[in-house]
């Protein structure tokens, strides 16, 4: 308040007259003192004359007004000190009670935030305190509405669930708001900031809400986004009927205020979750079907499931607190389960399968599992699960001793079928071996082929067999790809040459030769599909085709394709090509046969070679098999045939004539990397062409089998020729089309087909620098040996209780010049043995009264090894693992049933001639 202008100079007056008055002082007494000193009266007149005679008196007169002037001074000073003074209290004074609002205030919002935190922080519902926090937050602003708004899960519209609304305001609860297209909730959800609008009719981002606004009477808003994990679950808004400025201190108190709100809505949340999942697994523990118990770190029970009170006949209450080994933990299982409780101890998960023992003693076997119980990185105990499996395993124990029952079978019916069809092959290979006439020998030559059919599907039955009951395994052997293909080819290239087939196969180049693995399951599926594409081909070709994609170091995948231009096969019929017994083509009136067994032993060894086997077909243009394995290179590998520049061959022109064109290609591709300048034609009439031609050939490899002019035909053209008449001729010929060269062509060398790289490199090599061929077709089959007992007499005990095979083993040692001694069991063995020595005794092993594995151990026993004869096991029982079994028995060497003349003659070779000598039984004409 200010000071009125009297109360200004207050002091200044006041001491202005005090100082005048004081300043009197002195010239009165200066009168005083000079009338007594004068010895005047005392009278005024005395004084005025004094005074006018007297220059000090007149200067001590001017005391009142100098002293009245500086009394002035000084009141002046402190009527302005005064007035400082007043004005510092007022500030002060309006300083303080503005404090006191600021602090009312800030006490005010940290009374309205703890009081929201509260009721967050206590409510079961947080839509429960909505309304009760807006009528603060309305109150707190002095407003007169407050709302809350929640967001639908797309966030396409909020819904006003919360208001607080004045007296004779329109309320605003249920009221949808609009959130597509409304650029203040875009706003929102893009910042998720709180936002304050002065004007809202003026403000764009309201321009959709502006009719609501108006009838409403709202004239400045503020809404601040409710969060959860950084998203906008709802909205806060503030209404004001004035328009007003939110400061940032406002702001920030409702922004805290929404966070709460959203930290109440997350923990809410979070709680509903925690009981569900909780009432959940609740669910699953109390009703699974496994037997369910948890122990604490003592390794005590704290709980388990009605599942493991069934299972083991405890009720909960009784067994709470007891050590879970000691109570269900049979005495031999006791270390076991106490092991398994220390790996689960230790952070491990286990699971194995044992016995556990019931509260009334008996016992049940269960498969268990061990697992700890983790919270907050920290174990705090152990979970524990049985599941009982008495049914399975009695079903397992059931299904080994029918795998077994079905092993012996398997064996028994081997045996059974084995030995008549052991009569049927050696009787009409030893029929075959005698003079027969044409038609006699194509009856017995049928026979035998019957026979091996059988035989083969015999084997593949058995095959099958072994691989469902898991017998089958895998050799690891050394072998070279080469021999491989060509072995499983030659086996079909009579087959394909009745049927006028071209064969042939290509190998990836540079890829190596040998290799690790089992080279005869390798060749069995080679034969597999190579015969089924010759089977099921009509003309055409059959082609092989080998490559390999290095993996790991030296391990490899070697990927098979067998092509064929054959019938082909219909889609809807692929899916039945791998199944066992199955067929394309099942019906009884179906052209080709089969046990449908091939493909799915195939595919079986494949996928146990580390591979798979797949096809793609075209009905009416023939089918391509694939199939991979992996494979190791073995130490030393060579390459498959000789590659690079090649000195004998190299620059020379060669002339390649052939029908087929995959010959053609293969032919070329070989020959052209040795060096050699390949042109292959197709037809005669071509090679004609190029032979009278400016270019001039070194040799020309011809077909045999053409159209419109065969090989021969061909030749005498050629030799017509000017440059034609020392030309090099060689003849691609099929198995047994090798022509006789009565009209002296002059051919430089006959291949037979498929046509095996290095044949075709020996044969080019000798033509061009005069040298003999190294490499020999291969040897016909071995037949009887007429001879043997004279080059390699032996002494022989044949054992054999079957008259029919008594017979076919007695005419096959005679054939080859033995006279065996036949007893028909094992006791007869030991009686012989007893009354001479024998070099060699052909053990069957089904025998009765003794078999011949009995009569080997004892043999083994009795008779020292320089003394004992060489002991043969010659059995139909030909399984996997038979013979290793055998030999493991202490039989020397091992002939399967039916019998093959080459195995009987090896192991009568292997076999040396201990007692025979002088005393040799067997002579020419016993033997004839």
């Amino acid at each position: 308040m200010e000071m009125s202008e009297h109360t200004q100079r207050k002091y200044a007056l006041l001491y202005t007259i005090l100082g005048a008055c004081f300043g009197l002082c002195f010239p009165i007494v200066a009168a005083l003192l000079g009338l007594w000193q004068e010895k005047m009266a005392l009278t005024f007149s005395n004084a005025l004359l004094l005074y006018r005679n007297d220059a000090l008196l007149r200067i001590i007169g001017t005391a009142p007004l100098f002293l009245g002037l500086f009394a002035y001074l000084a009141g002046s000073r402190e009527d302005r000190l005064r007035e400082m003074h007043a004005k510092l209290e007022n500030l002060t004074a309006r300083r303080i009670g503005e404090t006191k609002q600021a602090l009312l205030r800030e006490l005010k919002e940290a009374n309205l935030l703890r009081y929201v935190i509260a009721l967050t922080a206590t409510a079961e519902e947080p839509l429960d305190i909505f309304d009760e926090i807006c009528a603060q937050l309305a109150g707190f602003f002095e407003i007169p509405q407050a709302a809350f708004a929640l967001l639908d899960e797309e966030q396409k519209q909020s819904l006003v669930v919360a208001e607080y609304c004045a007296p004779g305001r329109p309320s605003a609860k249920g009221i949808v708001l609009p959130v597509t297209g409304n650029p203040s909730m875009a706003w929102i959800l893009e910042h998720k900031k709180p936002l304050a609008i002065l004007d809202v009719q003026r403000d764009s981002l309201m321009a959709p809400l502006r009719d609501i606004m108006q009838q409403r009477g709202v004239v400045s808003i503020l809404i601040a986004p409710i969060l959860v994990n950084n998203q906008v679950l709802g909205t806060i808004g503030l209404d004001s009927i004035i328009k007003r400025t939110f400061t940032d201190k406002e702001i920030s108190l409702v922004e805290h205020i929404a966070n709460q709100i959203g930290h109440a809505i997350q923990r809410r949340r979070a709680e509903v979750e925690t009981a569900r999942q909780k009432t959940y697994f609740e669910a699953l523990v109390q009703n699974s079907p496994v037997a369910i118990v948890t122990l604490d770190r003592r390794c005590c029970i704290t709980a388990c499931n009605p599942a493991f009170e069934r299972l083991f006949g405890y009720r909960q209450e009784e067994i709470r607190g007891q050590n879970l080994d000691a109570l269900i933990a049979p005495p031999d299982e006791q270390f076991q389960a106490a092991q398994y409780t220390q790996e689960v101890m230790f952070g491990q998960r286990v699971h194995g399968i044992g016995q556990r023992k019931r509260k009334d003693g008996s016992l049940v076997e269960v498969e268990l599992f061990g697992v700890p119980v983790v919270v907050a990185d920290e174990q705090i105990g152990i979970l524990a699960l049985y599941h009982d499996i008495t049914e399975l395993m009695e079903a397992r124990r059931q299904a080994e001793a029918a795998a077994q029952a079905k092993a012996e079978f398997l064996a028994n019916m081997s045996h059974e079928i084995r030995t008549p069809l052991n009569a049927v092959i050696g009787m009409t290979g030893l029929l075959l071996d005698t003079p027969l006439n044409q038609d006699q020998r194509d009856f017995v030559e049928t026979i035998r082929t019957s026979g091996d059919t059988l035989l083969l599907v015999i084997n593949d039955i058995l095959d099958f067999s072994k691989i469902e009951a898991g017998k089958m395994s895998m050799e690891q052997q050394p072998f070279y790809l080469t021999s491989c293909v060509e072995s499983a080819l030659d086996l079909l290239t009579p087959k394909a040459t009745e049927k006028g087939l071209e064969l042939a196969y290509t190998f990836q180049e540079n890829m190596p030769n040998k290799w690790i693995g089992d080279v005869t399951r390798l060749r069995q599926v080679l034969v597999n599909l190579i015969g089924n594409a010759v089977k099921f081909t009509e003309k055409g070709e059959v082609v092989v085709s080998v490559s390999c994609k290095n993996l790991d170091e030296d391990v490899y995948e070697l990927h098979f394709s067998v092509r064929d231009t054959g019938i082909g096969i219909p889609a809807e019929r692929m899916d039945r090509l791998f199944q066992a017994f199955s067929q394309v083509d099942s019906s009884t009136t179906r052209r080709f046969g089969g046990t449908g067994l091939g493909l799915s032993i195939s595919r079986s060894l494949v996928e146990m070679m580390g591979g798979k086997i797949w096809v793609e077909s075209e009905v009416g243009k023939g089918s391509t098999f694939h199939f991979t394995i992996r494979a190791k290179t073995a130490p030393a590998t060579s390459l498959l045939h000789p590659r690079g520049l090649q000195p004998d061959l190299e620059g020379r022109s060669i002339l390649i004539v052939d029908d087929n064109a995959t010959n053609c290609l293969i032919v070329s591709r070989q020959t052209k990397s040795w060096g050699m300048e390949p042109q292959a034609v197709t037809s005669p009439k071509e090679a004609l062409e190029a032979l009278q031609g400016e270019k001039r050939f070194d040799a020309v490899i011809l077909d045999m089998q053409m159209p419109e002019m065969d090989g021969l035909a061909l030749a005498r053209e050629i030799r017509k020729l000017p440059v034609g008449k020392e030309l090099s001729l060689v003849m691609l010929t099929s198995l047994g089309g090798r022509p006789t060269d009565e009209e002296g062509l002059g051919f430089a060398g006959f291949l037979t087909k498929p046509i095996k790289p290095s044949y075709l490199f020996e044969t080019l090599v000798s033509i061009f620098t005069n040298r003999p061929r190294a490499v020999t077709e291969k040897p016909a089959a071995s037949s009887l040996d007429h001879k043997l007992g004279e080059r390699h007499p032996l002494r022989i005990l044949l054992a054999e209780d079957n008259v029919v095979n008594q017979k076919v083993a007695v005419s096959l040692l005679q054939r080859m010049g033995y006279r065996p001694d036949v007893v028909a069991n094992g006791m007869e063995v030991l009686e012989a043995l007893r009354r001479q020595q024998y070099d060699v005794v052909l053990l069957d092993m089904q025998m009765p009264e003794m078999d011949g594995e009995e009569a080997a151990r004892l043999i083994v026993k009795r008779w020292p090894a320089s003394q004992r004869p060489r002991l043969v096991a010659m059995t139909a029982n030909a399984l996997e693992g038979d013979r290793e079994h055998y030999l493991s028995s202490g039989l020397d060497d091992y002939v399967s049933k039916p019998i093959r003349i080459e195995e009987l003659k090896r192991a009568l070779e292997e076999s040396p001639s201990l007692v025979s000598g002088s005393s040799q039984m067997n002579s020419k004409e016993e033997v004839a």
